[in-house]
């Protein structure tokens, strides 16, 4: 049986459709950097967002709005809150970008050796938790992510900084930064998981169970029995964290 053969320049061809793909799928670089300041009217209800990466050269770099929630089994949209959508380099210039469906918009970054390759998008995010009692940050119904390889988000560290009144106090289960206001975590999926509170008037409880502390934050006025909750929730933080042996979110990490 006679074999085919593929023509050289069609190889040729194909490499570098497939070398071009790669380096704008893969070139930008973490860590990822979110600033997320509070809107000076909190009735507003308007998060001023900014996300910062390295775009390693790559010729584009999408950003996108999460479709889902961990350990929620749904769609959410919260694309929809996006406001004002902008980008600039690390020298301020305005950058075209394009939104190439309903939740991921791309953004073309600038050419010449005397280009910036820091890249910032900004929005404004209108969100119902925060008002002049509190905020909550959750983190898929606030965050965009930069887009690597499909289909996970750009791995590396993320740091986030929090802009809020002094009077209000912070808390999460992120690590605490090297600035004042700023938490750290490890990848992506540590940093989605964790949830931020921000207020001036929430109440906290804590527990420790075999070094490391465990945070209670109770939202709003209830009748309930906080010192139970905190008993009951230590009882079964113990008996997880003893069947795992250890407790999965703390470090050091492999």
């Amino acid at each position: 049986m006679k074999r085919a053969r593929l023509n050289p320049i069609f190889l040729l061809i194909a490499a570098g459709l497939l070398l071009s793909l790669s380096q704008g799928v893969s070139a930008q670089t973490g860590p990822v950097n979110y600033t997320v300041t509070l809107d000076r009217n909190p009735t507003s209800h308007l998060l001023h967002m900014a996300l910062s990466v390295n775009s390693g050269g790559a010729a584009s770099i999408d950003v996108a709005m999460p479709a889902w929630s961990p350990g929620a089994y749904a769609i959410i949209n919260p694309w929809r809150n996006v406001q004002e959508f902008s980008a600039v380099d690390e020298k301020g210039a305005a950058l075209r970008f394009e939104k190439i469906d309903k939740q991921t918009w791309r953004i073309y970054t600038p050419s010449g050796p005397q280009a910036g390759k820091l890249i910032t998008a900004r929005y404004i995010l209108y969100l119902r938790d925060y008002n002049d009692e509190q905020c909550y940050l959750r983190g898929p119904n606030v965050f965009m992510y930069v887009l690597g390889k499909r289909p996970y988000p750009l791995g590396g560290p993320v740091k986030v900084k929090l802009e809020a009144p002094a009077s209000w106090r912070i808390q999460t289960g992120m690590d605490p930064g090297p600035e004042p206001n700023t938490y750290v975590a490890e990848n992506y999926d540590t940093f989605i998981d964790a949830s931020i509170v921000l207020g001036p008037n929430w109440e906290q409880t804590e527990f420790e169970y075999k070094g490391t502390p465990h945070y209670i934050v109770f939202l709003g006025k209830g009748n309930y029995d906080k010192e139970k909750i905190t008993r009951d929730t230590k009882t079964f933080v113990s008996y997880f964290v003893d069947l795992m042996g250890g407790a999965p979110y703390v470090g050091p990490w492999t």
